[in-house]
């Protein structure tokens, strides 16, 4: 099996409150799971191939728990990679080379595979992930409901799988149309630093 690594971001989405009871192993929010996560490879190689500045995302739609599986997940993958980026990053992303999404893979089915532009900026509550015509998510501060002062609370999570510390804010915009369909305002996003290796 491959050798790879990547340091990079995390922004991720879903359809729970702030906070997502799901980091702390409770039920989601409204008993089903839709989200994603979108993530910016800032340094990375998979064997020979490197993967800097490239970028891929899952997009998932669980009708309980995550753990619980039986849903359905699409892979969209950096079109500006050549072939070989391409196919590495599908090979992460689809979990064929473990990590995180080795995991993952085992409570969806994966129903697409698409090469598509990816706009991303990863800058706290300005942060936004544009994927073609398949994904917004743009996100906001979360803020005191009395006051109006913004809020950059954190979840520390030291056996985390994804991350074991992220900046929680909310979602400006959140939707997903491609095979999977959603869409959100006002719930849980976050930002975090990833570094992850397989297998």
């Amino acid at each position: 099996m491959a050798t790879w690594w990547i340091k990079g971001s995390i922004v991720q989405s879903c359809n729970c409150a702030w906070g997502c009871p799901c980091n702390f192993q409770a039920r989601p929010t409204y008993g089903d799971c839709e989200g994603g996560w979108v993530i910016h490879v800032d340094q990375g190689r998979l064997d020979d191939v490197d993967l800097t500045d490239l970028n891929f995302a899952i997009m998932a739609d669980w009708p309980a728990a995550i753990h619980e599986g039986g849903g359905k997940a699409i892979l969209l993958v950096d079109e500006r990679g050549d072939k070989k980026q391409r196919e590495a990053l599908r090979k992460i992303g689809a979990g064929e080379v473990g990590g995180p999404f080795g995991v993952f893979i085992n409570t969806y089915s994966l129903e697409n595979t698409s090469y598509a532009p990816f706009d991303v900026h990863i800058d706290g509550p300005r942060s936004h992930a544009n994927i073609g015509a398949a994904v917004k998510l743009e996100l906001e501060s979360i803020r005191n409901p009395v006051t109006g002062v913004e809020l950059s609370p954190m979840v520390v999570l030291p056996e985390g799988m994804l991350y074991s510390e992220s900046v929680r804010y909310s979602s400006k915009a959140f939707s997903v149309s491609d095979g999977i369909n959603y869409e959100y305002s006002g719930t849980d996003a976050a930002v975090a630093p990833i570094n992850w290796r397989g297998p």
